[in-house]
């Protein structure tokens, strides 16, 4: 090991640790930070047989390593000879032919040639009914035979190199890949689907849980009047019935808008001027009782917000609501709904995970849940 001037505590403890399980010295820690440029400790305990100090001498060929000197004067700059590039060429026409020779692209090029030369010369005869007769197949001349013997030769040479061309072979198969599949398509045989996917004009659209659709109200004072689409005019109703403040999760089970909905209406009538919001409350303003008059279709409360309910869940949601609503707002155990409805545990939980955001379920504790109080108020 030669170890140089270190001072780094990590460098000099790796350097202790190797000594104490190879080397001799024995405070070499305090040595390597006195050490100078050039000079190494050097321990060899089995070769050299030596512990100790040496100095390196320095390089007597050109040290282009070394630091530059203040002072020093730089040695002067020795014209390059010129290049003689007929000699080199020379030189390198030997290298320059093997190197053609070994080119996959110049045999590929080569077998090309060939080949025309056996088609030009050969006669395909052609395939008859049965019995079939003999062709016979011409000899290539002497020429030709010598070229593929030779250019046999140069691929053997180069058989172990085709890794350093892994792009060429990709394009030739390819090549292959795409005549195959242009000789196959005309005997593929066409598939008939196994049966008629409907278009999509021709299905029918989705079930919305939204309310009713209400006429359009609108707004009286000012120079333009305001119109109320169908869910700001339900999210208003809603308002309206509850003056004393409306709960948002309330308002979602009231409507039946998802949250990105409710929320929605609420920003464009608080907008319009005829709802206020306060926290997590809404109340109607002066504007909003103006816009309707008092003349407005209540949403559903009590039994009537469940059978409203009953009437746009899908089957799974809807038998799950069922066995909470039967003992009224209390606890009920997950496994009872196992049992009463017959469902998995993976679905039974991704349904009262879709009641709980439609605001109509509340996970109440640990493996229990309950009906949401609104729904009996």
């Amino acid at each position: 090991m030669f170890a140089f001037q270190m001072t780094g505590p990590q460098e000099r403890k790796t350097v202790r640790a190797w000594v104490a399980d190879h080397g001799i010295a024995t405070d070499i820690e305090s040595v390597l930070q006195k050490l100078k440029t050039g000079e190494p400790h050097v321990e060899s305990p089995t070769f050299l047989e030596i512990s100790k100090t040496v100095r390196i001498l320095p390089r007597v060929t050109a040290d282009l390593s070394s630091t530059p000197k203040v002072g020093a004067s730089t040695a002067a700059k020795r014209p390059l000879t010129p290049i003689d590039v007929e000699r080199l060429k020379e030189s390198m026409a030997a290298t320059i032919e093997k190197a053609k020779a070994e080119d996959p692209r110049e045999l590929r090029k080569q077998i090309a040639e060939l080949k025309k030369e056996i088609t030009a010369k050969c006669s395909i005869a052609q395939v008859k009914e049965k019995p079939v007769k003999r062709v016979e197949v011409p000899v290539l001349k002497d020429g030709q035979l010598a070229r593929a013997e030779k250019l046999g030769q140069q691929i053997d040479k180069v058989g172990d190199r085709f890794s350093e061309f892994e792009e060429d072979l990709r394009v030739i198969v390819k090549e292959i890949r795409d005549a195959i599949a242009k000789t196959a398509a005309p005997i593929m045989p066409t598939l008939k689907p196994q049966r008629e996917w409907p278009k999509p004009e021709d299905v029918a659209p989705r079930r919305s849980f939204d309310p009713p659709e209400r006429p359009r109200a609108r707004v009286p004072g000012g120079n333009v009047d305001v119109d109320l689409p169908p869910g700001e005019l339900a999210t208003l109703t809603a308002a309206l019935q509850y003056p004393d403040g409306l709960d948002r999760k309330r308002l979602g089970i009231l409507t039946g808008y998802k949250r990105s909905s409710r929320d929605a209406y609420i920003n464009r009538l608080s907008t319009k001027g005829l709802v206020q919001v306060n926290g997590a409350l809404l109340y109607p303003t002066d504007a909003g009782r103006a816009a309707l008059n008092g003349d407005f279709e209540p949403l559903p409360t009590g039994n009537d917000l469940i059978a409203y309910w009953r009437a746009r869940l899908p089957e799974g949601e809807r038998k799950t609501l069922e066995v909470l609503l039967k003992g009224g707002p209390r606890d009920v155990a997950r496994e009872e709904i196992d049992d009463i409805t017959g469902y998995k545990r993976s679905s039974r939980d991704a349904y009262l995970v879709r009641l709980k955001a439609r605001g109509l379920v509340e996970f109440s504790g640990r493996g229990t849940v309950r009906a949401s109080e609104e729904l009996f108020s």
